[in-house]
């Protein structure tokens, strides 16, 4: 083990660098004149050969850093598409030079892309893999391979190794697939433009082949074939004609000691997640750990983002930063296409950048939204590491096209007019690629504050600067101890970023070499934890990253402190050894077998849950009606609000049973439960009300008989359902236990979500309460709710009262306040959270300050107080959606255009002025008459909330001013809202569960929902896979192991009591119920 402690920085250079560059920013821009590296990737259109007829002639060329001559100084290598690439000899003092002429590495030719630095011959010293792409004579496209001659020099040998691939490449990453010793290699490939299209994406294609298209897997054979083999076939790596491989990220995502693939494919097709199966095969599982990924996948990078431990993932997309960008970018919500590529077997993909957080067992959870990652424009290489050296992983996003095909403006009108020639007539081809406009954005630089949030620091960070960058590499250029960045532009001098952190006397850091076995010198696959007395920091040793790039094979991490407790590594053939303790702020080489060896012996912690399959499979099930078709402007579905669900011991065996509500043409059903087996029953007369769409449920003795009864209620996916519906129905129970329809009052035929029954008068008899939050087909308009009075064992409905037009989507009848008169708790999105009395006439006798979007509802005693609180599910942060008092949610509604429907606008938010949420397409679907305001996309893009309302008269608002989900404490001063941990805001909420764990006599909370039926612009909502919360010192924070993996839209839970065995059963709409098992009785 060698340490290298550095100088914290060149005295007389760095004062010279400052009079020119350094302004007190995170970064400086160092100038070509100072560093002497002005490589330009030029890139020149014709006729022939443009981005009409390359799909990805703007996609640009990649980075590569590393140290070729050994002088322990990086160098940097840069590829060009249409001209020479070049090596850059890092000279010290940011001093370069171009010497990939005399080295042998111009790779000049025709079509360079992603670049790799890797000691393939395992000689100790870097050599140099190009990728080559576009050439339609395969021979010019084959990948190239540069053996170091360690005199500067380089040969090339691609033919000798047997890498000269000739397919369409993108990038590459070696690494240790099956765990030998040496460096295997994976070829990331793409497809060409007749396979882009939405009437290519059908399933016969995914199993059509071609080997240019196709990525690949190469073993290395060197030491006992003398080259590499092709194993694509035999290693399960798919190869069809659709996929569009942009970015590779190796890492161990499931930690298991092996290495995975995740690849980032580029439209229709979806990305695939490569699982090591450990005996030279892969398989792919991207639908089984990931809930949705990016749709125009780019760029992507793994590291530990949240510090805990497991690797994270990043993935970019081209989703705009600016409400401008993105109104000229979106046209009409597509649903239908969408539905078809997932009927196509083709996975769930939204056009924006995603985040996601791995669970710990290579699962993930999407949060990108929430993070404010999401967003960043056409983006290309995302690059994590900890650029401000607090401790906590940082973001940099190349960003930048030459050409917008994606404008909306262009497409409709440029290019439709172009279209439209007459017989005979050319379309010139060189006019309409001039009249593209470009996409010149700014690079950005995320970095991460509290609770996994990232802020946009590119102003202050020096990089708000408009470039068209697309590779880019980061690497410790001066050896100060903070990571300076390269970025490869189109038709504009390469930008070196310097890292001023350091040289403003802040931050730690170490950085780690890490010296391999004999045939992997450098150490790749290398993991390492680092342990100090404030945190736990995991890093791995995979130097191709980001975008067609590749950074110096070092572990860098930024630290909080100054100490190292210790430094963990595992090798890639799975040796273990620890070194350490070491002071931070140094450069440190650990060479394998000069450690303490490791002897590896993970202690699993139990889970507090444990899935159930052996008691009973039973599902609930929805008919395919798409509420879109009907409400255009529905940001989610209203429709799949069941299934219901509540538990009352029914049959007196003194165990308790299930009702679980059937969506239209399925009926609701009864789980009775038995010591042994589970077992399903349908009364008839449940079984004749099948057409109803029944979303609640309630269990209670409704007649004094000791049996108990059963309630549905019935929601309206269609006006034209309200003809004979049946809102609310009553099923008494006989003495044989069978049950008895009763005939209630005449109902309004009301959209009902919810059910609370109480006594509400104090007669001693039980009352309905049946709650309808909007009314179907007039959204948001409300609809009437149902009060049915009980009184000498008949039912009155009450036609007149304040209750009856008030929004209402889940409710809770209880007595808050311990006066023996229960209140009725009510909640909907847009309103406000309240509590109802009955005092000779309904009175409001509380409310929360804020508005929601109110999801879920449950009253708890969650302390040693004795007054109960309010818990609330809200929509989360996780949504394009934000708000708060002074920057509001805003619902506007009525009707427009007077044709008796009603017209629902939402507006939000974005960079301080609030703007219309949809599209120009999708508002004048629903108001044509809009047309002549806004004539194209660019006048739409230009109006913010203000002016659209001066074209809709007489309109309505409400609001929404939080969107947390949390609890509201009741205290004299009023309800004072408590919001949930960072971690409970990742997707709406639909059901809360409470219960005390028997162990430690303390209270749980658990959080489920999630919504997958959305608008395809906002995409899937849907990172909640069951989040239990205990009590901590820190207040509600998640607690761990706790068992849950939970995927779907959940929109029930209920605690089922045995004997001696209580059971979590979680309702999740037209999917299987989910079964837990509890570790104990706790009840």
């Amino acid at each position: 083990m060698k340490y290298t402690f550095v100088l914290p920085f060149f005295v007389v250079v760095f004062i010279q660098c400052r009079e020119e560059v350094d302004n007190g920013n995170l970064f400086s821009r160092m100038p070509a004149r100072l560093t002497g590296v002005d490589f330009i990737n030029r890139l020149e259109e014709n006729p022939e050969f443009n981005v009409l007829t390359y799909t990805y002639f703007y996609n640009g060329g990649g980075v590569a850093i590393g140290d070729v001559n050994n002088d322990g100084l990086p160098d940097i290598y840069f590829t060009a598409n249409m001209m020479a690439s070049h090596l850059y000899i890092n000279k010290g003092d940011w001093k370069f030079e171009n010497i990939a002429a005399k080295a042998g590495v111009e790779a000049a030719g025709f079509w360079n892309t992603g670049v790799v630095m890797a000691d393939v011959n395992a000689d100790g010293w870097l050599d140099i893999y190009v990728c080559r792409s576009a050439a339609a004579d395969p021979d010019a496209r084959r990948n190239l391979l540069f053996i170091n001659n360690r005199d500067l020099t380089f040969t090339e040998q691609s033919a000798a190794y047997g890498l000269d691939d000739p397919a369409y490449s993108t990038h590459a990453a070696f690494f240790d697939y099956d765990r030998d010793g040496d460096l295997d290699l994976y070829l990331l490939n793409h497809s060409v433009p007749e396979f882009t299209n939405f009437n290519q994406a059908i399933r016969h294609l995914k199993s059509r082949t071609n080997r240019f298209y196709g990525d690949k897997l190469y073993r290395n054979d060197v030491n006992t074939d003398g080259k590499f083999t092709n194993v694509t076939s035999d290693a399960g790596i798919i190869q069809n004609v659709l996929g569009f491989g942009l970015g590779v990220a190796i890492e161990d995502y499931n930690q298991d000691g092996w290495p995975d693939v995740f690849v980032s494919n580029d439209f229709n097709e979806e990305d695939y997640y490569y699982v090591n199966q450990k005996d030279g095969t892969f398989k792919e599982e991207l639908s089984q750990a990931f809930d949705h990924t990016s749709l125009f996948s780019m760029g992507s990078d793994a590291s530990d983002i949240n510090n805990d431990g497991t690797p994270d993932l990043v993935t970019m997309d081209m989703l705009p930063a600016t409400n401008y960008r993105n109104k000229m970018a979106f046209g009409p919500d597509n649903y239908s296409k969408y539905r078809i590529l997932l009927d196509q077997g083709f996975y769930k993909q939204s056009m924006r950048n995603m985040l996601q957080i791995n669970n710990g067992h290579g699962q993930f959870s999407e949060v990108g939204q929430q993070a404010g990652i999401s967003a960043t424009d056409w983006s290309w290489a995302p690059l994590v590491a900890d650029y401000n050296l607090d401790g906590k992983p940082d973001l940099f996003i190349s960003n930048g096209y030459l050409r917008d095909y994606t404008n909306m403006d262009f497409l409709s009108y440029t290019v439709d007019q172009k279209l439209k020639v007459s017989p005979g007539e050319e379309i010139e081809i060189s006019e309409l690629i001039r009249k593209m406009p470009e996409i010149n954005v700014p690079n950005r630089i995320l970095i991460q504050g509290a609770h996994g949030n990232f802020t946009d620091d590119s102003t202050s960070a020096n990089m708000f600067s408009n470039t068209l960058s697309n590779g880019a590499a980061y690497a410790d250029l001066d050896l100060d101890g903070d990571l300076d960045l390269v970025l490869n532009n189109c038709n504009a001098v390469a930008t070196i970023y310097r890292n001023n952190t350091r040289e403003h006397g802040t931050g730690h850091y170490i950085e780690l070499v890490c010296r391999g076995q004999e045939r992997n010198p450098f150490g790749i696959g290398a993991t390492c934890r680092i342990f100090t007395p404030q945190q736990m920091y995991y890093r791995a040793m995979y130097p191709s990253r980001g975008y067609q790039s590749s950074m110096e094979p070092a572990i860098h991490a930024g630290l909080t402190g100054n100490q190292i407790d210790s430094i963990q590594v595992i090798w890639s053939d799975g040796y273990a050894e620890t070194f350490g303790p070491m002071a931070a702020d140094q450069r440190v080489e650990l060479d394998r077998g000069q450690g303490k060896a490791l002897n590896q012996h993970p202690v699993r912690e139990p889970h507090f849950f444990t899935l159930d399959t052996t008691h009973l499979s039973i599902a609930h099930q929805d008919d395919d009606y798409i509420d879109f078709f009907d409400h255009p402007t529905l940001p989610f579905f209203y429709s799949n609000a069941g299934p219901g669900m509540a538990v009352a011991d029914l049959n007196g065996d003194g165990l308790e049973d299930l009702v679980l509500s059937g969506g239209k043409g399925f009926p609701t059903r009864i789980v009775y439960q038995h010591p042994g087996p589970w077992t399903s029953e349908t009364p008839a007369v449940f079984d004749q009300d099948a057409r109803f769409e029944d979303v609640a449920v309630a269990i209670a003795d409704m007649n004094g008989d000791a049996l108990p009864d059963v309630l549905v209620g019935s929601a309206v996916e269609v006006e034209t359902d309200t003809v004979d519906h049946e809102p609310v129905r009553l099923y008494l129970q006989n003495s044989r236990h069978g049950f008895d329809k009763v005939t209630l009052p005449a109902l309004p035929a009301s959209n009902i979500f919810t059910l609370s029954i109480g006594d509400f008068d104090g007669n001693g008899s039980p009352d309905i309460f049946a709650g309808a939050p909007v009314k179907t087909g007039q959204y948001p308009e409300a609809d009437q709710n149902i009060l049915l009075m009980q009184a000498n064992a008949s039912f009155h409905l009450v036609e007149e009262g304040p209750l009856l037009h008030h929004p209402v989507r889940v409710s809770s009848w209880v007595d808050l306040d311990g006066d023996h008169r229960p209140e009725l708790i009510l909640a909907s999105p847009w309103h406000q959270v309240e509590a109802w009395q009955w005092q000779d006439g309904w009175k409001r006798t509380g409310h929360s300050r804020i508005q929601g979007w109110w999801t879920a509802l449950q009253i708890a005693n969650l302390d040693d107080d004795p007054e109960l609180e309010i818990l609330v599910g809200n929509l989360g942060l996780n949504s394009p959606f934000k708000a708060s008092v002074s920057e509001p949610m805003v619902l506007y509604y009525g009707d427009c255009d007077n044709n008796g429907d009603t017209d629902a606008i939402i507006t939000s938010y974005t960079n301080g002025e609030s703007y219309p949420f949809i599209s120009r397409d999708d508002l004048l679907g629903q108001l044509p008459s809009l047309k002549k305001q806004f004539p194209d996309y660019a006048s739409y893009a230009n109006t913010n909330t203000r002016t659209l309302l001066t074209y809709l008269p007489a309109v309505q608002h409400d609001t929404i001013d939080e969107l947390r989900s949390g609890y509201f404490d009741l205290s004299p001063e009023g309800w004072i809202f408590q919001p949930f941990p960072t971690e409970a805001q990742t997707a709406p909420v639909y059901a809360i569960t409470t219960f005390i764990d028997a162990g430690s006599k303390s209270p749980r909370i658990l959080l489920t929902g999630n919504v997958t039926k959305t608008r395809v612009k906002i995409g899937e909502i849907d990172a909640n896979h069951g989040l239990l919360l205990q009590p901590s010192d820190k207040g509600w924070q998640p607690m761990p192991h706790s068992g849950l993996w939970i995927r779907g839209d959940v929109r029930s839970s209920e605690i089922l009591q045995g004997s001696g065995q209580d059971f979590l059963i979680i309702g999740r709409n037209d999917l299987p119920v989910m079964i837990y098992r509890f570790p104990e009785s706790s009840f």
